[in-house]
């Protein structure tokens, strides 16, 4: 069994269009338990998204908190509730745009228990992280996985025994509180992080063609097990206390008005 952790911000049509995803592609023999913590940002569509949940009858777990306690928080409480070696955590506004089959990467981390989160990509994996983390590809037991600097709070699969004992309720910016508490403020390499965290997205560097792809073409190249499993349909927005806001947003509308332009974006969603 593993557990699924989403945190819903009152985006009904999101929460829609990212469950049925998940139901369409994302496989595991062991079954699900799903999880879900609804912050009501906005009366009429935070009713929405508790009819949907309650209507689509998979979720196992849910609450909603009619004032908005933010990400951390939410987090928490999702975590809080999970009983599972791993957790799925993916947000109400990632669709997961082609099949992942969990159960390779669960029997991966069973044989390595430094492998501790598995991340899948929104984008190509490129070979940097800003100007100072070189990425490092590695193949492990057949598959292929990247280095990865930060403990991920984008879609990722994360090991239940290592993450809860450091885990912290941050009541704002979640992500930093929780990488700097793992990472002590270390200036960290890809070797460190295989040493120490062992954090990883999925999928082939953009650079490792050579040892890893062969003489592929580019077009070749984008049809491997690349990073793109995700589509990410919004934009989080948050003010002092940690809340997550909804400027820019309204049912059906896309928060990037024009799209973001970024060539990393370019076919995500179409990769198969």
């Amino acid at each position: 069994m593993i557990d699924i952790m989403r945190t819903s911000a009152s985006r009904p049509d999101y929460l829609k269009t990212t469950t049925e995803a998940l139901q369409n592609h994302l496989k595991y023999d062991g079954g699900f338990r799903w999880l879900i913590h609804e912050d009501s940002l906005n009366e009429e569509w935070s009713k929405q998204c508790t009819a949907y949940i309650n209507e689509v009858g998979i979720y196992n777990v849910s609450k909603v908190n009619q004032t908005p306690i933010g990400q951390g928080p939410s987090l928490t409480w999702l975590l809080e509730q999970t009983n599972t070696p791993y957790i799925l955590n993916i947000e109400d506004d990632y669709q997961l745009i082609k099949p992942l089959n969990l159960n390779p990467l669960v029997k991966l981390m069973d044989k390595n228990n430094n492998i501790n989160q598995i991340a899948f990509h929104k984008r190509r994996i490129s070979w940097k992280r800003g100007t100072t983390f070189t990425k490092k590809q590695v193949i492990r037991d057949g598959v292929p996985l990247v280095t990865n600097p930060h403990w991920a709070f984008t879609p990722a699969l994360w090991r239940s025994s290592y993450i809860k004992p450091l885990w912290e309720n941050f009541k704002t910016d979640i992500h930093w509180g929780i990488n700097k508490k793992i990472k002590k403020d270390v200036n960290v390499d890809a070797e460190w992080i295989i040493a120490n965290i062992g954090t990883y997205f999925l999928g082939y560097g953009l650079c490792c063609l050579k040892e890893f792809g062969g003489d592929k073409t580019r077009e070749e190249y984008m049809q491997l097990n690349n990073g793109y499993y995700m589509k990410h349909l919004g934009m989080q927005k948050y003010e002092k206390g940690g809340s997550v806001r909804l400027k820019g947003y309204s049912p059906g509308q896309p928060y990037w008005d024009p799209p973001r332009k970024d060539d990393f974006m370019i076919d995500m969603w179409r990769i198969t």
